[in-house]
C-alpha cells in the first residue's frame, strides 16, 4: 500500500486534542513500511497549542507553521496544501471528531482506483440542531443540487496532491469543501467513500459560527448550480504522458474539438 501522505491539520486553540491527535495518527502509520509527515497550520491560537506541538518535533515528523493567510479553516487548509511535499493529502480537523484510524482504509480506496476518499459521517455523536443542519445540507445542497452521495462538508478528506495543483480555489472560510468538490469532479476526479463515527468533541470549542456557516454554505451551493464549469488543463505530469490537453464536465477533451484555455 502506498502510504507516502502529507496531513494537514489546521488548527486554532486545541491544546486538549492535538497531542493525543498526533500520537494516534503517529500509531496509525507507523505500523507498515512508507512515509508520512504532520502538517499543523495554525490559525494565532492564543492556547497552548503552538507550545504542545513544537514540544513533539523532535520525536514526529512533525512541522508546524503558523497563519499567513486570512482567518479560517479554508485559508489554513490551502496554506497547508502548500507545503506537503507527497502525492497524497490528508485533511483532518484537530478536534478529534474524525478517526484518524480510518486513514488506511481511505489509502485503501485510493489504491483501488479512488482520486478522493470521504470520510462520510455515518452515525454523528453530536447535538440535534447540528445533526439537522448538516443532513439538510447534504440531501438539499450536496444530493439534490449538486449530484452528491458523499458526506460534502465532511472534515476529513483523502485526495491526490496533483487535483489541488490543478484546480483553483477561492473559499469563504466555510465554503473549501463543496468548491473543491464540484472543481475536482469536472477535472474528471473519482469520488469514494469509507464510512465512520463522528464523535463529540472531547475538549476546546467549536469553531463553527453556525449561522454564519449555512448561509455561506447555502449561498455557494446555489451560485455554483448556475456557474459554467471551467476548462481545467491535464497536470504537468500528465501533458509529458498524453500531450497538452483539458477536462471539462468531467469530460477530457483536446484542443481539435475547438476548446481553447489560456
Amino acid at each position: 500500500m502506498n502510504k507516502n501522505i502529507s496531513i494537514i491539520i489546521p488548527t486554532r486553540n486545541e491544546e486538549g486534542s492535538i497531542v493525543e491527535l498526533i500520537k494516534r495518527i503517529n500509531n496509525v502509520l507507523q505500523s507498515d513500511p512508507g512515509t508520512y509527515e504532520i502538517i499543523i497550520v495554525d490559525d494565532h491560537s492564543v492556547d497552548r497549542t503552538v507550545t504542545l506541538v513544537k514540544k513533539l518535533i523532535a520525536t514526529y515528523p512533525l512541522f508546524i507553521y503558523i497563519k499567513k493567510g486570512k482567518p479560517g479553516k479554508a485559508q489554513s487548509l490551502i496554506e497547508g496544501f502548500s507545503y506537503s511535499k507527497y502525492d497524497l493529502i490528508c485533511m483532518i480537523d484537530a478536534d478529534l471528531q474524525y478517526p484518524p484510524e480510518s486513514i488506511p482504509e481511505m489509502l485503501h480506496k485510493i489504491d483501488k482506483g479512488a482520486d478522493i476518499v470521504v470520510a462520510n459521517r455515518k452515525k454523528k455523536k453530536t447535538n440535534i440542531i447540528r445533526r439537522f443542519l448538516s443532513n439538510g445540507y447534504l440531501y438539499f445542497f450536496g444530493r439534490i443540487l449538486h449530484g452528491f452521495t458523499c458526506d460534502v462538508q465532511s472534515g476529513m478528506k483523502l485526495f491526490r496532491k496533483e487535483i489541488v495543483e490543478r484546480i483553483t480555489l477561492n473559499p469563504s472560510p466555510w465554503t473549501f469543501d463543496l468548491e473543491f468538490l464540484l472543481k475536482a469532479r469536472n477535472a474528471g476526479y473519482k469520488i469514494s467513500t469509507v464510512n465512520i463515527i463522528f464523535s463529540e468533541r472531547i475538549s476546546g470549542k467549536t469553531k463553527i459560527k453556525l449561522f454564519t456557516a449555512v448561509l455561506q454554505i447555502g449561498w455557494t451551493a446555489l451560485k455554483y448550480k448556475f456557474v459554467r464549469p471551467y476548462i481545467i488543463p491535464f497536470h504537468p505530469s500528465i501533458e509529458k504522458k498524453k500531450g497538452k490537453s483539458f477536462h471539462h464536465k468531467a469530460q477530457e477533451l483536446s484542443h481539435y474539438l475547438g476548446f481553447h484555455y489560456k
